[in-house]
């Protein structure tokens, strides 16, 4: 670096300076500017480090998946890559890891409920900061991204309207009765339906059918 700023730099400077300016920083005006990046770079917290070259070369075959637009790898594929390319053949050395709260991101991608100890989970730096994790449900519930359902105060269960999907088929197949509630057709003429419109809707509806008393939204499961 410093043969580069002496050499390099300067001349970059002396080319770009016209005729008759003599203005050429001295050799300490150099050392200063040296010495204040190499300040810089040590506040960085990567320096210092390690880097074992076997990463390296991880890192070229991930860029070279990429260029080819391959994104997602399944796992034996990539302990291929690490015994092929960074010869790693202990088995120690390969840590499956399950994601934090996996079994309750599954739930709400599988039924649309939306679990207390995922809110936590997500929210966890807004209720540190003293926000009421009421509240935040309370204005998702204003917005539509939530839908609350409480057949009674102590059994509050929470909606994602965007993650419920069509009802199961146990539920299909159920014949209709005399006192249950008709089914609500909404058509859109026009085949356009406002953004946001549809879990809107949802979320009323479910809303509603916990005010009336209803003890299990069936189609949300």
């Amino acid at each position: 670096m410093k043969k580069w700023f002496r050499k390099g730099g300067l001349q970059r400077r002396r080319q770009q300076s016209g005729p008759g300016n003599t203005d050429i920083p001295r050799n300490d005006e150099i050392e200063a500017l040296q010495n204040r990046i190499m300040e810089v770079l040590k506040q960085e917290p990567y320096m210092g480090e390690k880097i074992p070259i076997k990463w390296l070369n991880f890192e070229k075959v991930i860029e070279a998946l990429v260029a080819e637009h391959i994104y997602h790898v399944n796992l034996e594929q990539l302990q291929r890559y690490a015994r092929e390319v960074c010869f790693i053949d202990d088995e120690d050395e390969f840590t499956t890891l399950d994601p934090v709260n996996s079994k309750y991101w599954r739930e709400v991608e599988k039924t649309g409920v939306l679990s207390m100890e995922l809110v936590d989970h997500v929210f966890y730096k807004f209720i540190q900061q003293g926000l009421v994790k009421k509240d935040i449900l309370d204005m998702m519930e204003r917005f539509g991204l939530i839908a609350k359902f409480s057949p009674s105060p102590t059994d509050v269960k929470y909606f994602v309207p965007a993650q419920l999907k069509s009802p199961p088929k146990r539920v299909c197949d159920v014949e209709p009765s005399s006192h249950d509630p008709c089914p609500m057709y909404v058509h859109f003429v026009v085949g356009f339906v406002p953004h946001g419109l549809f879990s809107q809707l949802v979320s009323r509806a479910i809303s509603w059918c916990s005010k009336t008393g209803a003890q299990h939204p069936q189609n949300c499961t």
